[in-house]
């Protein structure tokens, strides 16, 4: 009984992908030869992220696009906010990461920069 709790504890931790944290809260790539006023910020609304492993895959799979500066998502928001320099990439590119990762994208907004 007792390896049998243990099995499905661990089938529980793991069926989210990988757990483990970046090293920063948020991914960066690209962000020093971006200046200030090429940044764009969009917010997504993400369905389907149960927890931190989720969080981190969409924060992993977006960094890794070219452009993109800043990456927090929120599996209890539904959400995900990301700056990026919209010359180097689009919204919809960014869309088709989230989704190809295994999410439902929905609607999105545009943020001012913050400055």
């Amino acid at each position: 009984m007792r390896n049998l709790f243990l099995i499905l504890a661990i089938l529980f931790l793991g069926s989210c992908g990988s757990s483990s944290s970046p090293k920063n809260a948020d991914s960066t790539n690209n962000s020093s030869d971006i200046s200030a006023n090429l940044v764009s910020v969009i917010e997504f609304e993400v369905e389907g992220m149960t927890c931190e492993g989720c969080e981190n895959t969409v924060k992993r799979k977006v960094g890794e696009l070219e452009g993109i500066t800043e990456v927090s998502a929120s599996h209890t928001n539904k959400n995900a906010l990301i700056k990026y320099n919209a010359e180097k990439v689009s919204a919809d590119e960014i869309a088709a990461v989230i989704a190809n990762a295994g999410y439902k994208v929905g609607k999105h907004t545009d943020h001012a920069p913050a400055e």
